[in-house]
């Protein structure tokens, strides 16, 4: 019981952090306006494939998928607004 309650604390925190990857990404763009050499479609297809994980999440009662794929959407979602005001 402690051993898996250990692993989703931990998972949980991973799917927290993981998203927060992008932040120097989204700090970039956003200081310095410059969006030179970052794909709009990479990034719009990685926050397409959010969504059904946000869904599988919620159907599953996977706590750990549904928070993670919600700050995916979000940071990616940051990203993509930037390359649309700056480009």
């Amino acid at each position: 019981m402690k051993q898996t309650v250990l692993v989703l604390i931990l998972i949980l925190a991973l799917a927290v952090v993981g998203p927060l990857s992008a932040i120097p990404q989204i700090y970039e763009i956003f200081a310095t306006h410059e969006v030179a050499g970052i794909s709009l479609l990479t990034w719009s297809f990685w926050e397409a494939i959010s969504i059904p994980w946000f869904i599988y999440g919620i159907v599953h009662k996977d706590l750990a998928i549904t928070v993670s794929s919600t700050f995916w959407f979000i940071t990616q979602g940051a990203v993509i607004a930037g390359v649309l005001i700056y480009s």
